[in-house]
């Protein structure tokens, strides 16, 4: 089983990073605050840890096939980017060597619904 999740800033409530994870959320949350390989992601989630604002975790979405939840990641993560939204992920867009799995139908609702949210 496969996560799709976000954190969220406890300041601003608004999502600051998307990621997949095979794990429990809150182990995935632990492994961001070690990950010195993105330093301001790292940065950022320890100082507003240290000042007593943990951020949340968010599940969006859970399922078997990795292949398509790497593809809802993608969307979302170019869609939030594309709504001007800052996210502390690396890279905006993932790489292109993802393609659409074919079994993806569009599924505009999945997006529009947190950008919504989000707002």
């Amino acid at each position: 089983m496969f996560k799709l999740y976000q954190i969220i800033c406890p300041i601003t409530n608004l999502p600051i990073y998307v990621g997949i994870t095979g794990h429990s959320l809150n182990e995935r949350l632990k492994s961001h605050h070690r990950d010195v390989d993105n330093i301001e992601k790292y940065i950022y989630l320890n100082y507003l840890k240290g000042i007593g604002l943990p951020v949340k975790i968010e599940q969006l979405m859970v399922l078997d096939d990795e292949e398509v939840i790497r593809w809802r990641e993608r969307e979302l993560i170019e869609s939030y980017h594309k709504n001007g939204m800052k996210l502390l992920n690396r890279h905006y867009v993932v790489p292109n060597v993802i393609r659409k799995p074919k079994k993806v139908k569009p599924y505009k609702k999945f997006v529009h619904k947190f950008i919504a949210r989000a707002k």
